[in-house]
């Protein structure tokens, strides 16, 4: 009876998580306004203290780390829009110490991130696959799944169950679960130029294969996994970790990243003004 009751508590659960009130962008950032400002946010930069040892987190994020770790600020360089971008520099490589700002947003298990990419000429991930980029958090032990980079920049993600799961990629039971890009449709990142990366974690339902992990890059799909595990526990993800941790050299840069739980989309590419009309040449 107590077996049954909880796999009903657990049922209910899942449609509570799976079905929010409505589909929504929960916040968008364009880094002008920096990373916690006013001390209080958005973004939480503690961790600018935990990881890198910097005296005190600036308003721009983790600003003065030893030379042997990651930065993690907002930077005056290479703007999609405004002045000012998200910069994770690598200043050693295979350098593991990292650090990770954090901001959340309301409960869900269905997350989507859009946001405007740009790497570095002499950008490099790291050669063991596993440059951090997003943390999708949780409330507790629940999955909780990483958005990484492989050496050659294309994206994949580490599902973290919360619980032994079967693992369809490594056919065995396990506590977690790489999904790689396989669509074919994944070419390098030209250096200097900035393209828009969507992607999107749907955990299912408890204990079910029914979770999907996408991925777009200017509109083109790069991972398509439909039926995936991914939740082997009841949890609710309510914070995206900017995580900056592994990489070889270089810079990477983000801009105007947005948050929600239904496709964002990338909008139209910024206009050019067009010439004044009748023009004569004197």
């Amino acid at each position: 009876m107590h077996t049954k009751m909880a796999r009903i508590v657990a049922f209910l659960s899942t449609l509570l998580l799976a079905f929010p009130a409505q589909a929504v962008t929960f916040w968008e950032d364009d880094f002008e306004s920096q990373l916690n400002a006013g001390g209080s946010g958005p973004w939480d930069t503690s961790q600018c203290v935990a990881y890198l040892g910097v005296p005190a987190p600036a308003a721009e994020g983790c600003v003065q780390p030893p030379a042997h770790n990651n930065p993690a600020r907002t930077a005056q360089a290479f703007a999609r829009s405004g002045t000012h971008v998200f910069e994770r520099s690598f200043q050693k490589p295979a350098e593991g110490k990292g650090v990770m700002i954090t901001r959340s947003h309301p409960g869900t298990i269905n997350v989507w991130i859009r946001f405007w990419y740009r790497r570095s000429t002499d950008y490099q991930a790291a050669q063991n696959g596993i440059t951090k980029f997003f943390y999708l958090r949780n409330t507790g032990s629940g999955a909780s799944p990483v958005w990484e980079q492989d050496y050659f920049g294309k994206f994949w993600l580490a599902a973290q169950f919360g619980g032994s799961m079967f693992c369809p990629t490594s056919n065995r039971f396990d506590g977690a679960c790489n999904y790689y890009s396989n669509t074919g449709n994944n070419p390098p990142f030209a250096a200097d130029t900035w393209y828009c990366v969507e992607l999107h974690t749907d955990l299912g339902t408890i204990g079910n294969a029914d979770g999907t992990i996408e991925a777009w890059v200017n509109g083109v799909k790069t991972m398509d996994h439909v039926n995936v595990p991914m939740m082997a526990s009841p949890t609710s993800l309510v914070n995206l970790g900017n995580y900056v941790q592994w990489g070889t050299s270089g810079s990477s840069y983000i801009d105007d990243l947005a948050v929600g739980n239904t496709q964002i989309g990338c909008g139209a590419p910024p206009s050019i003004p067009s010439p004044p009309a009748n023009l004569t040449v004197q």
